[in-house]
């Protein structure tokens, strides 16, 4: 029987200690504190909020679970949903705000305190307004063909109050740069996530695109490649007849520092040295006869070793170095 009666006594006073100690952990205050993210929305789909998040340190009270409960919440992220006017500056006191979270009431905890104790939001109302968008692909870059976008337009979220500001259509591009498109070949039909860029007009009228990219397919006829070169030398370029007349002497043999855009790989000949380019004055035969003392170049021409030439965009700084002075002297004919 001693045995027995020792058993229930331990089973009892095992018992009443579980009893206590939940009751001491259920009504015991304990004070803590934690970190958290707070993400600020809007009810109104078409309204922003800015800042839309702050980074909070949080003092709560309460029994001991529910202080590990609220731990255990500021590990993640806790919301909080604003109502507001149209335009409203909206001042919030964080520790009324968040013990009004279901989140928080539900613990038992009461947060007594918070870094910063409030916030200054800036909510605005957004008007949406669809977006053409149209390709904005780099300078030394040829298209052959359409372009497609997918989508071909965006939806623009802009401050109602600057709407008004901007015109009925608006377009944005899509941006390619480039170095998305150094390696790529011509005459393959290309596809790219290309990002959206608003206009700075769009900018200072604080609007977001919605979605921020789009896919773009082409196909490249040629990609370009600049070079500056020191100095491109003269040709004329007369009929064999007229040289048969007249001599023709220059006052400069060459044009200095030329820049010429061409496709990658022919200026990547010219940067070697395999070709030459040169500026191409031409003379008529009337140029010819009238002894014509001053003609501009007309043209650039690349010419390889084999003597192939195509011609090539190139430009100066100064347009006037483009007149070359010239020497027309007629040709003697002896007589027989």
């Amino acid at each position: 029987m001693k045995r027995k009666d020792d058993t229930l006594a331990i089973l009892f006073v095992t018992a009443l200690t579980i009893v206590v100690w939940f009751w001491a952990a259920n009504n015991t205050k304990e004070d803590s504190n934690a970190t958290t993210l707070l993400n600020f929305t809007s009810p109104n789909a078409n309204a922003t909020v800015n800042p839309n998040s702050l980074s909070i340190e949080l003092f709560f009270s309460g029994p001991r679970t529910a202080v590990n409960s609220v731990k255990d919440i500021c590990a993640g992220e806790l919301v909080i949903s604003v109502a507001h006017s149209d335009e409203e500056k909206y001042d919030i006191d964080l520790v009324s705000k968040l013990n009004q979270l279901d989140a928080i009431k539900n613990t038992g905890a009461t947060v007594t305190a918070t870094k910063p104790n409030s916030i200054k939001l800036n909510i605005q109302t957004m008007d949406k307004v669809t977006a053409t968008v149209k390709e904005n692909m780099p300078d030394n870059v040829t298209i052959s063909g359409d372009v497609t976008i997918d989508p071909a337009t965006v939806t623009l979220l802009v401050p109602k109050e600057n709407r008004k500001e901007l015109p009925e259509a608006i377009s944005v591009f899509a941006k390619v740069n480039d170095v998305d498109v150094k390696d790529l070949k011509p005459g393959i039909v290309h596809n790219l996530s290309a990002a959206i860029s608003l206009t700075q007009e769009l900018i200072d009228a604080g609007a977001t695109a919605e979605p921020n990219k789009v896919e773009i397919t082409f196909k490249i006829r040629s990609n370009m490649d600049v070079i500056t070169l020191p100095k491109a030398y003269i040709k004329i370029a007369a009929s064999a007849e007229d040289y048969a007349k007249y001599t023709v002497s220059l006052e400069k043999t060459s044009i200095q520092n030329v820049g010429v855009q061409a496709d990658k790989e022919l200026i990547s000949r010219i940067n070697s040295g395999e070709v030459a380019v040169y500026a191409i004055v031409h003379l008529s035969e009337t140029d010819m006869e009238q002894l014509t003392k001053e003609k501009a170049v007309t043209s650039f021409i690349a010419i390889d070793e084999e003597g192939k030439g195509i011609q090539v965009e190139a430009s100066v700084e100064d347009p006037v170095a483009l007149n070359v002075t010239i020497e027309i002297t007629p040709i003697t004919q002896s007589n027989p």
